[in-house]
């Protein structure tokens, strides 16, 4: 029986095992290299989404804020010119009601009583004029008296002129006997009197705040302009 020599493909068959393994190792190596490198590059890009996504919230927040911001301004700005319009209307509606109450003097002012001046200072209005007898100051006293815009008329004084010549007397308001007074049928002599008007607390409070409503609103033009 011939003998076979073994030796020789043992040999290649060890050689080709250890061939095998060294490939089997190296793409082993490369594979979780390989691995590695496509969780190392999911996660980073993972972790630029991440950024990006709050980068992208933090926009949409601020822009967020600042359309509410906006709105809440804009919000509180109309209510102010609304508030600011009553005022207006109001101030309008009570000068309406000093043209009526001009108007209505007209026809309630006898002929033998004229006024020389009619004036608004502040809260109050001021009438002055002349005329020959006292009662007729009373009267008109008593109709400012009995307007609803007006919370009282006083008259100030009641003095006795003389033509040519200065006052003689000086009769205050209060004095009931300057308004029973009546003046003599005398040519070269007539009365002088003063009348103040006072205000309703409400409506000198909303002339002052119509009258600041509009000087904000003046002022505001000026700005915008």
């Amino acid at each position: 029986m011939a003998a076979i020599n073994l030796l020789p493909w043992r040999e290649r068959h060890r050689q080709h095992k250890n061939r095998q393994f060294t490939i089997a190792l190296t793409l082993s190596f490369v594979l979780s290299i390989v691995g590695a490198a496509a969780v190392w590059g999911y996660l980073y890009q993972s972790k630029i989404n991440l950024i990006s996504a709050n980068q992208y919230l933090i926009e949409n927040n601020t822009l967020l804020e600042a359309a509410l911001q906006h709105d809440q301004l804009m919000k509180q700005r109309r209510e102010k010119t609304l508030a600011q319009s009553k005022h207006v209307e109001k101030l309008a509606n009570y000068q309406m009601e000093l043209v009526q109450l001009w108007s209505d003097l007209a026809t309630v002012i006898p002929t033998s009583l004229y006024l020389t001046d009619f004036r608004r200072e502040q809260a109050s209005i001021m009438l002055r004029g002349n005329t020959i007898e006292s009662s007729q100051v009373s009267k008109l006293g008593s109709y400012l008296q009995q307007n609803k815009s007006l919370q009282q008329a006083q008259i100030k004084f009641i003095k006795t002129v003389e033509s040519g010549t200065h006052s003689v007397s000086n009769r205050k308001g209060n004095d009931q006997d300057a308004i029973n007074h009546t003046g003599a049928a005398n040519p070269n002599r007539y009365l002088q009197f003063e009348i103040v008007a006072t205000m309703s607390e409400s409506e000198a409070k909303d002339t002052y705040s119509a009258q600041a409503a509009i000087t904000e609103l003046d002022l505001k033009n000026e700005v915008g302009q």
